[in-house]
């Protein structure tokens, strides 16, 4: 049998990461029901007899995150809500869950509508009643009651995308501007108790930052979003009528009444993926190590450093990282950050034989593109300008996507990963490997 090509391998490296950040097998690892006791996150609750457990799933794995625990769950669960990304192609499988959509990464009607949906669901419930909360990457956008109109919110939303501010800033704004947020899944629970399995996209695990924290109470106030808005020039961004309306907003938070914390826990993330990513590298042949899990900054500074990282690796070696990068808009192309550093990686590494580095979503979704990422190596750059493309013009119009889809259309040389949807969402991993 042929040995596989650096592309062939990574590919299945990847595989074997997003199979250990299965959803389902997260939800069926944590959630059971023995002997009339809920066992949930290493927690036991014992169930009321005239109790009656509600099911809300909400993110990018929600669908197969709620099917996991409508089958762990049988005839005790009373009813069930999922709102997840338009497009998921993956079947609810319970007749006893509504299954609603919402889109991604800037929220819109169909986003209000199936949050409403779920407060509604929300408002039956009684103190002996148990709310079961599934949270994953993508419910920030996904799950939102706005304080401000529909199209101020969405112009905001893409205001902070655009500027490249990290995810954790981009959440404390959602946090103070959104009442689903901030422990609001949590107050709509009440009087019942709320238990939350958190399949987590967020470097350092913030319960705040996850899904801007529905079932988390948070201790932002109204200073915290006018600095990231000095920080990033946000109202320059945006029209006088809609900075007054947001102005106006800020000025007339008030804090929820918070109890205490919910329980949250956290079942799956970026170092599951990343471990299992390693083993498979290794079972390769590969001398392996994890880098980081936590990586953060502009896309096109990250595939410098991954290039930087290949540069010095030996043959025979493999390094793997994860987090996330910010993409900050200054040109009108077309691409995802993954892409981006990919782009960024091969222009330094052009030339270099044996070296390969890859960039790839976990949601199998880079940015707006239907692909998870890329994989490049020191043979990128030639093959392109032999084909009259100039990856250095494409990276400074922000435009990466375009580039490789050229690339691929006149070289016939794969570069993107196309997994579709996975159904999961643990944050980005960067493999950089040397062929031995």
């Amino acid at each position: 049998m042929n040995n596989p090509t650096p592309y062939q391998l990574i590919s299945s490296i990847f595989s074997s990461a997003l199979s250990a950040v299965n959803p389902e097998t997260a939800v069926s690892n944590n959630l059971s029901i023995q002997s009339n006791q809920l066992h949930i996150g290493g927690k036991v609750i014992p169930l009321h007899e005239n109790g009656r457990i509600f099911l809300v799933s909400i993110g990018k794995a929600s669908v197969p995150m709620a099917n996991a625990a409508a089958t762990l769950l049988g005839d005790r669960l009373t009813r069930g809500i999922i709102l997840t990304k338009e497009g998921a192609q993956h079947a609810n499988s319970a007749e006893n869950i509504d299954l609603n959509f919402g889109s991604h990464p800037v929220s819109s009607q169909l986003s209000i509508n199936g949050t409403r949906k779920i407060k509604e669901l929300l408002a039956g419930t009684k103190e002996e009643d148990i709310v079961i909360c599934l949270i994953s990457g993508g419910a920030s956008a996904l799950f939102t009651q706005p304080v401000i109109s529909l199209s101020s919110w969405q112009a905001l939303n893409s205001a902070l995308l655009k500027s490249g501010c990290p995810i954790t800033e981009f959440n404390t704004v959602r946090r103070q501007l959104d009442d689903a947020k901030g422990g609001g899944l949590a107050q709509w629970c009440t009087p019942a108790t709320s238990y939350t399995l958190i399949l987590s996209d967020v470097i350092g695990n913030s319960l705040a930052a996850i899904g801007s924290g529905p079932t988390y109470y948070s201790n932002d106030t109204p200073k915290d979003i006018e600095s990231i808005f000095e920080k990033y020039n946000i109202y320059e961004q945006l029209s006088p009528e809609i900075s007054a309306e947001i102005k106006t907003a800020v000025s007339q938070l008030e804090k929820l009444n918070q109890q205490d914390q919910p329980f949250n826990k956290i079942i799956s993330d970026i170092n599951f993926a990343a471990k299992a990513a390693a083993q498979a590298a290794e079972k390769a042949g590969y001398q392996t190590q994890i880098l980081t899990t936590q990586f953060e900054g502009e896309a096109s500074e990250l595939g410098k450093f991954a290039a930087s990282i290949g540069k010095d690796l030996a043959p025979g070696h493999c390094m793997i990282l994860g987090g996330e990068s910010t993409v900050s808009m200054k040109g009108n192309g077309f691409g995802g950050r993954n892409s981006e550093i990919g782009l960024s990686a091969a222009i330094q590494i052009d030339g270099i034989e044996g070296l390969s580095i890859a960039s790839l979503a976990t949601d199998g979704d880079d940015g707006p593109t239907e692909r998870a990422g890329v994989i490049v190596n020191g043979e990128v750059m030639e093959n392109g300008r032999s084909h009259n493309l100039s990856a250095e013009k494409h990276l400074q119009n922000n435009d990466s996507g375009t580039y490789f889809k050229k690339f691929e259309q006149q070289t016939k040389i794969p570069i993107f990963v196309n997994t579709g949807l996975t159904g999961t969402n643990v944050n980005d991993l960067i493999i950089i490997l040397k062929e031995a």
